[in-house]
């Protein structure tokens, strides 16, 4: 060995493995495999929600606390973040009668991420300037519930895929009310999303011979 290759196996860093005892390896393995095993489950709990990601529009039927029905255009822009592991949510709801481009009345802004220690959703909305918070799972017949607790009244949410007459694919939402701490519940509203239509391109005239 030269003289030169001793000196570099000498400043050569040394692991923190190479210092620790042979249980104090097994422990840090033993981390490292349980956080490997973590990002795995929360990368298959996630793409479990691919259903909801794309551009959709639907109507929004809602319902008041006396029976009566409203009508109006929903739209959701729903996209995978940092990898996968979160889904962002943003919505608007737009007047009765208005349209895609008309001014929102409502905008929601929503974050999905996966808890592994809780086998739960983790579920944050950013509504009308409140921050809120909850939680949500898969129920044993598919379809995904969220759910909200604030104020005088708490949310549920449920969510599902769906083919449309038209074959195309889309999901429901469904959204309830409840009054009484959970003991009952309303309905509120019903969405049935469908893809966004691109828009027509305009056709170009410019060389068109009259």
């Amino acid at each position: 060995m030269t003289i030169f290759a001793a000196m570099a196996f000498a400043t050569a860093p040394i692991s923190a493995e190479a210092y620790a005892s042979p249980s104090e390896n097994a422990v840090t393995r033993a981390a490292q495999e349980a956080a490997e095993a973590s990002a795995v489950a929360r990368k298959a709990a996630m793409a479990r929600l691919g259903f909801l990601e794309g551009d959709w529009e639907g109507v929004n039927v809602s319902r008041t606390s006396d029976g009566k029905e409203t009508r109006s255009r929903s739209a959701d822009t729903i996209r995978y973040r940092m990898g996968g592991d979160i889904l962002t949510i943003a919505g608007r709801k737009f007047a009765s009668g208005a349209g895609l481009d008309d001014p929102p009345v409502v905008e929601n802004f929503g974050v999905f991420d996966f808890d592994t220690e809780t086998g739960t959703y983790r579920v944050t909305a950013f509504v009308r300037g409140l921050i809120k918070k909850g939680t949500g799972h898969f129920r044993e017949d598919g379809k995904l519930q969220w759910s909200i607790a604030g104020g005088a009244r708490n949310v549920r949410f449920l969510a599902w895929p769906e083919i449309g007459e038209d074959g195309a694919a889309g999901w429901v939402e469904t959204g309830e009310f409840s009054y009484d701490g959970g003991k009952s519940w309303a309905p509120a509203f019903e969405i049935h999303f469908r893809p966004v239509e691109p828009a027509p391109a305009e056709a170009d005239t410019a060389d068109t011979p009259e």
